[in-house]
């Protein structure tokens, strides 16, 4: 098997691959240098992040899944979350055993402050024309279409039961919603979202 790190291989897939790396590097210095300014884990930064794009309060189960850790794990980076009191637990009325999360008014402010956790991506797509944000756009979906199936915990059209493909570059359609979907309307994280039953 091939060794895509190896310098001496330079072919297409290999080139992407670590394009995705390096990307992904960028994204995670961002990430400890804001948790360091907010005395913070990147962990928790991640989990702060989770819950406040998300309109509905968040399962520790939820959290662990979507970040591929232990629920230990998530649990323990909630605890302090809300021992901080940036987050606030929901009891689930019919398990004792059960909750969510949300964020605190103070939660949501912290959020607020986390916005140069995107600056260096924002300020260099916004040196993009249209066009060139939609190739982007379009690759990321074209990667993720190839990706699927997979157990990556991305809530995207592709995968969703809902979803209808267009023919060939013809806008698909949500079947939930009732609404046409162009490209640039595609979701990858979808809080609608229901897994495809794979036949």
């Amino acid at each position: 098997m091939k060794n895509v790190f190896d310098s001496s291989q330079q072919n297409m897939h290999t080139k992407i691959i670590v394009g995705i790396e390096r990307l992904s590097t960028l994204f995670r210095f961002g990430l400890q240098d804001q948790a360091k300014k907010n005395q913070l884990t990147p962990l928790q930064i991640q989990i702060i992040l989770f819950i406040g794009l998300h309109p509905k309060p968040s399962s520790p189960s939820d959290i662990a899944d979507e970040f591929a850790l232990t629920r230990a794990t998530v649990s323990d980076a909630i605890k302090t979350l809300i021992n901080k009191s940036l987050a606030e637990k929901i009891q689930d009325p019919a398990d004792a055993r059960k909750f969510s999360v949300r964020l605190t008014d103070q939660g949501k402010q912290e959020l607020s402050s986390f916005h140069p956790l995107t600056q260096t991506f924002d300020k260099a797509l916004g040196n993009l024309s249209e066009a060139e944000c939609e190739t982007v756009w379009q690759g990321i979906l074209t990667l993720f279409k190839a990706l699927h199936p997979t157990n990556i915990p991305v809530r995207m059209c592709y995968s969703c039961q809902y979803f209808k493909a267009g023919d060939g570059d013809s806008t698909h359609f949500c079947n939930l919603m009732q609404v046409t979907l162009p490209s640039q309307d595609l979701r990858l994280d979808c809080p609608e979202h229901l897994i495809k039953v794979q036949h």
